[in-house]
């Protein structure tokens, strides 16, 4: 009986243990799958998404772009796309809304009423069962507390958002001084907010790096001419009225447009933060679809083809090298529809061999008008689509893609290519037409969004 008796009491004990790690496993891997939810989550939308920045608490755009904590997001988040495309696969990122595979025809269920979410610089005290807080796990290592080779037996795409929480959200810097960064990563629903436009899931993407080291640059783009951090001058625009009207034609008639009005008045204030505003809206969509044709159609009327620039300079605080170009194309019709105008733009982006999304149809100008920069220019005989393309990417790369990018459009306007980051007297080369004057270099991340730079003026 005792020697039974004895069996027994191991058994269930050893039952019992069993039980509790598999309990804990259960646990700790549905808080590793909360953290890396939100963590993709934030690097998707980023709190700007569907929010007018004059919603927007007040960010003090000095202290939080020349902050630490600023430096080590900025850099672990772009790392963390990386890693999860790497160990996850490329669709990883794909917004839920384009992802057939799991809502079908179906539109993404709706998750408005889910659980407030916890802000990303309280979640070190999160509670990963017996492996203690979430701070006390990346303190130990995650890989060697939570990896293929312990008992949670998770993977590296498991695990892909960890190095951005532990080496950023939850490192020194962020514990010292996160108050900028919280207003921006943690600020509550506003009355304000404006939904998103649908995504458009038939675009050829850029790579999920490619578009955030595009935010970060634009978040934070300075003017040096006025000495002020874009998004800050144009979150003080709006307040006044900027950018807020929605027209209904797909290309609003510049001429029709009066430059003495808020939005008028922005553009020529706003000198090169107006080019990344332009060029980062149409890329990423931080701006409505109907806000995004007034501005553009502004642009053109109050600043000319020329205001299409981009801050640059020793201070910009940029990741890679822009700039932008202009061309022109003659067309039959100007596009009344989206859809014509998609149709317009794809065949464009197909010739010049860009994405549809680094190219910007700023205005087509119906025949027999003009109005570019506010003078009335000699008007065209055709209807003629005036465009912007931004050309970006490493030093190593860069030279190639802008020399790739300027000769095409000179086929399509007729050998000649604006570089709008010039001004003063033309050079001619056999293909292209650029101005000599002030360099640019670097670009954008935000909604009516801008970056922190130095650089030329308009």
């Amino acid at each position: 009986m005792t020697g039974r008796l004895l069996l027994v009491l191991v058994l269930g004990t050893a039952l019992g243990s069993l039980a509790q790690t598999a309990q804990d496993v259960t646990e700790v891997r549905a808080a590793v799958a909360k953290i890396e939810a939100q963590a993709r989550k934030v690097s998707k939308s980023h709190s700007f998404q569907g929010r007018r920045l004059q919603s927007m608490p007040d960010i003090d755009f000095s202290s939080l772009c020349t902050s630490k904590c600023w430096a080590a997001i900025k850099t672990s988040m772009i790392k963390m796309v990386v890693d999860v495309e790497k160990n996850c696969g490329k669709d990883a990122m794909k917004d839920p809304a384009c992802d057939k595979s799991k809502t079908g025809d179906a539109p993404p269920p709706d998750d408005s009423s889910s659980e407030a979410e916890q802000c990303l610089f309280d979640m070190g005290k999160m509670s990963l069962g017996p492996e203690g807080t979430l701070s006390e796990v990346c303190a130990k290592g995650v890989v060697k507390t939570l990896g293929p080779d312990t008992m949670y037996k998770m993977d590296m795409c498991m695990l892909s958002s960890f190095d951005f929480i532990c080496d950023a959200i939850l490192s020194t810097a962020c514990a010292t001084d996160n108050t900028q960064e919280r207003k921006l990563f943690c600020q509550p629903p506003s009355k304000d907010d404006e939904p998103e436009d649908p995504p458009d899931c038939d675009a050829p993407k850029s790579s999920e790096q490619e578009a955030m080291t595009d935010n970060f640059n634009q978040m934070c783009s300075y003017n040096p001419t006025g000495k002020f951090y874009c998004q800050q001058e144009a979150a003080a625009w709006e307040k006044k009225g900027a950018f807020k009207e929605e027209p209904e034609e797909i290309f609003p008639n510049p001429c029709d447009i009066t430059c003495d009005n808020p939005t008028g008045k922005a553009i020529a204030a706003m000198g090169c933060c107006l080019g990344t505003l332009i060029a980062g809206s149409e890329k990423h969509g931080h701006m409505s679809a109907k806000a995004l044709r007034s501005a553009k159609a502004a642009t053109f009327k109050c600043g000319g083809m020329k205001a299409m620039q981009v801050c640059s300079g020793a201070n910009s605080g940029m990741i890679k090298a822009t700039k932008i170009f202009a061309g022109k194309q003659s067309v039959d019709t100007c596009p009344t529809t989206s859809a014509a105008e998609k149709k317009v733009k794809a065949a464009l982006a197909k010739t010049l061999d860009v994405t549809p999304g680094s190219l910007s149809l700023m205005a087509c100008v119906p025949a027999g008008s003009s109005c570019e920069g506010g003078s009335r220019r000699v008007a065209a005989t055709g209807n003629t689509i005036h465009f912007a393309t931004t050309v970006s990417g490493s030093d190593a790369v860069f030279a190639a893609k802008e020399k790739a990018v300027t000769a095409k459009i000179a086929t399509v306007s007729g050998g000649k290519t604006g570089d709008t980051s010039k001004t003063g007297a033309t050079v001619t080369t056999a293909a292209t037409t650029v101005a000599a004057g002030c360099s640019s270099m670097s670009l954008p991340l935000g909604i009516l969004v801008l970056s922190f730079i130095a650089s030329c003026a308009m």
